[in-house]
């Protein structure tokens, strides 16, 4: 593991200015591979047999490059060879937001607000990410290019409050879709491209967001809630009457003719029982098998979430720091990349085998790390 895990970090050594961090890097990143019980800094040092406040000093205080090794690895994944959906070259991007609860009050951006985690109102913090996918049917590659703190307003309004925490000045309160839109502006910036940008009803309710995507060119599909209000064709001028007033979208459906009156082409997906409405602004070229198999990549977020969490602690933090917040989701990113890029990677030999390094992402077996020999794996570290 050690060794797959060090030739792939490979030129992100630059990112460091001493010896000792780099070493401090490979030490964390196997501590969440590990198949430890918690991946959060104590465990992770403790099986190291590594001073818990220097491992909390490597992700707090100790100078590194975190900006530039996170561009580093979204360069790698653009000059991955771009898949083609009808015609049009880049990946799927799956824009999400995660809630980890958290106990107090210390954590940057903590805060009582809606938790996917717990299902309810709770206290929590929030993450917006950036998904990129190919969605290979066989052996799909997906990872997370980016990831950023959604800093609620009252954190926002409370400076000193922030500066406690290492909040930068610079950093203000963003709503998630504006978050989302800028990271899909630093990836395009950074080389990487997507044929579809698909994204749930939080982002999809919001029109300022189908406007950011026009003017960027970028082709969505998502979904919208039953009330969103829309009109059929686009109305010759603004007036407050009632007869060109947008309508709800679950009516149109109904009973406007311009959806009864059509051809309708049915798609076969698995039955739910449940009604949903989706939302695209590709143009009529675009198929309707093509939009749906756009919209319905947004499994591979869920599932990296799903694993980014069980091997590779990404809810595991327990620090009081914007940059050791930073810092630990972006050595989980780290890990999950890998992973994925081993996965991913094609059979080699003359059956058709899997390379001698090859990890799968997922499950349990002996692509982990064991706690018990995470010490013998450090020592070649060292």
């Amino acid at each position: 593991m050690h060794t797959a895990l060090k030739s792939w970090l490979g030129d992100l050594r630059v990112c460091f200015r001493r010896e000792q961090t780099w070493e401090y890097l490979q030490i964390y990143l196997l501590g969440l591979l590990a198949d430890l019980k918690r991946k959060s800094i104590e465990p992770i040092a403790l099986a190291a047999k590594v001073p818990v406040r220097t491992m909390q000093e490597f992700l707090s205080f100790f100078v590194w490059d975190h900006d530039r090794l996170d561009r580093m690895l979204m360069r790698r994944v653009a000059d991955r060879p771009a898949p083609s959906f009808a015609g049009r070259c880049g990946g799927i991007a799956v824009i999400d937001a995660t809630a980890h609860a958290k106990r107090g009050d210390k954590t940057p951006g903590v805060q009582r607000q809606y938790c996917g985690e717990t299902g309810k109102i709770d206290n929590c913090v929030v993450v917006q990410h950036l998904l990129y996918t190919d969605d290979d049917a066989k052996n799909p590659f997906s990872c997370v290019v980016a990831s950023d703190l959604f800093l609620p307003e009252s954190w926002d309004a409370d400076r000193e409050r922030c500066r406690e925490a290492g909040i930068p000045d610079s950093l203000h309160h963003r709503t998630k879709w504006r978050i989302a839109v800028d990271q899909v502006k630093a990836a395009v910036a950074a080389g990487v491209q997507f044929s579809w940008l698909v994204f749930d009803e939080d982002y999809g309710r919001i029109p300022q967001f189908w406007f950011e995507l026009d003017t960027l060119g970028q082709r969505g599909v998502g979904e919208v809630s039953k009330d969103f209000r829309c009109w059929v064709k686009r109305p010759a001028c603004a007036t407050r009457q009632k007869c060109h007033a947008s309508r709800r979208v679950d009516n149109l459906c109904r009973l406007s003719p311009a959806f009864t009156a059509q051809e309708w082409k049915p798609c076969r997906v698995k039955e739910t029982g449940e009604v949903k409405y989706v939302m695209s602004n590709a143009s009529e070229q675009a198929t309707p098998e093509e939009i749906m198999r756009a919209l319905f990549a947004r499994w591979h977020v869920e599932k990296w979430f799903e694993r980014a969490k069980q091997d590779a602690g990404l809810g595991a933090f327990e620090v009081r720091t914007y940059t050791s917040l930073i810092r630990h989701w972006l050595c989980s990113r780290i890990v999950m990349q890998f992973l994925s890029e081993q996965t991913a990677r094609p059979a080699v030999g003359d059956g058709g085998e899997k390379s001698a390094h090859h990890v799968r992402a997922g499950g349990r077996g002996d692509e982990h790390v064991c706690g018990e020999v995470l010490e013998q794996q450090l020592a070649l570290v060292r």
